[in-house]
């Protein structure tokens, strides 16, 4: 493709180490997860601010650099996101059985603070409601 001065436009610059035909997100979340019993930091990683995504991102737990930064993963092994929906302002959160029994209220209290703070960050959400398997938690 040509520009206005009929000249082609400049190659994109790579992120260092990545290849040039590599699409970089632009786009960046904090993600919010436990340091301690009850305590969530945000981690800042580049990707679309989606709900799915990021709930997806959540469950998945820290990559080695925020693990390396004192972020831990609260969510049991087997744990998967059911279904994400938003309605006036309400999103809720079905997550599989497996969040029936998470092991104590620490670890339950460490799950909620890391989806409701991260969730409420989405556009539009006010609220956050957390199911398991179609039930309350």
């Amino acid at each position: 493709m040509l520009t206005a001065c009929g000249k082609e436009p400049p190659a994109p610059a790579a992120e260092p180490g990545l290849p040039i035909d590599v699409k970089i997100a632009r786009d960046t979340v904090l993600l919010y997860f436990p340091t301690d019993c009850e305590k969530v930091d945000p981690f800042e990683r580049p990707m679309p601010n989606d709900a799915e995504l990021v709930a997806e991102a959540l469950v998945e737990g820290p990559n080695d650099v925020e693990q390396r930064r004192g972020a831990t993963n609260p969510f049991p092994e087997g744990s998967s996101v059911q279904s994400v929906k938003i309605a006036d302002g309400v999103l809720t959160i079905d997550f599989n059985e497996r969040l029936q029994n998470v092991g104590g209220a620490c670890a339950a209290q460490a799950i909620r603070n890391s989806v409701e703070a991260t969730l409420k960050r989405v556009p539009g959400v006010r609220r956050v409601v957390i199911t398991a398997g179609g039930r309350g938690t």
